[in-house]
């Protein structure tokens, strides 16, 4: 099983953690990282597990022009259908469309074609890194802020990769996982509501257990 794991700057240890108990669990699993400037220290000194690590700058910065086209495909497979909401919800370039916020401004270059070609640049370096590593699940953090976290989610999607998104559940050593950046868990959703009207009939006496602990 190959698990590709995407740090970010708080929860590094965390999803170290998890890497190993999924190390126990499964031991010929191959984990692959890509990680913020602050887990670099950690992982490195770490002796646990062998990780291979992406670089997002080691692919470069290609300097191409807009590729319009791959956009415009990427563009369609997304669920509303549009590239510049995906665009505005980036928490640096996407401060463009940010009018008379005070504190928020974004002074740096933010016009048409730099949004687009940066756009371009990381969909082409997060293609590029699924398809070396060959990941079986990709499990990204939760709360970034960049348009990466759709663009990982929909390149995941056109692989066949299982994107898997932890999210914590307030009971001790449980977690659950949901397939989007949303941190939507309609299974869930839909089971509640089946237990709650008497629907199915499953046997509680663990969960009341876990609830009284």
């Amino acid at each position: 099983m190959r698990i590709m794991l995407q740090l970010s700057t708080y929860g590094y240890k965390t999803y170290h953690s998890l890497a190993k108990n999924i190390k126990e669990q499964f031991p010929d699993s191959i984990f692959g990282i890509t990680m913020s400037t602050p887990a670099r220290s950690f992982i490195k000194k770490q002796t646990d597990i062998e990780y291979e690590i992406f670089d997002m700058d080691d692919f470069g910065s290609f300097g191409y022009d807009i590729e319009y086209d791959t956009l415009k495909d990427f563009e369609k497979n997304l669920s509303y259908k549009s590239l510049w909401r995906t665009i505005s919800s980036d928490r640096g370039l996407g401060r463009a469309f940010l009018h008379g916020v005070v504190g928020y401004e974004y002074d740096q270059q933010n016009d048409y074609q730099h949004i687009l070609t940066s756009f371009s640049i990381e969909l082409t370096k997060i293609r590029k890194m699924i398809n070396i590593f060959k990941p079986d699940i990709f499990i990204p953090p939760i709360a970034m802020g960049d348009f990466g976290v759709t663009i990982i989610e929909e390149v995941c999607k056109e692989s066949n990769v299982l994107y898997l998104v932890p999210g914590s559940s307030r009971v001790k050593n449980y977690c659950a996982f949901s397939n989007n950046h949303q941190l939507t868990f309609p299974q869930i959703d839909y089971l509640t509501q089946k237990l709650l009207n008497n629907k199915i009939e499953l046997d509680k006496t663990s969960a009341e257990k876990l609830f009284n602990e």
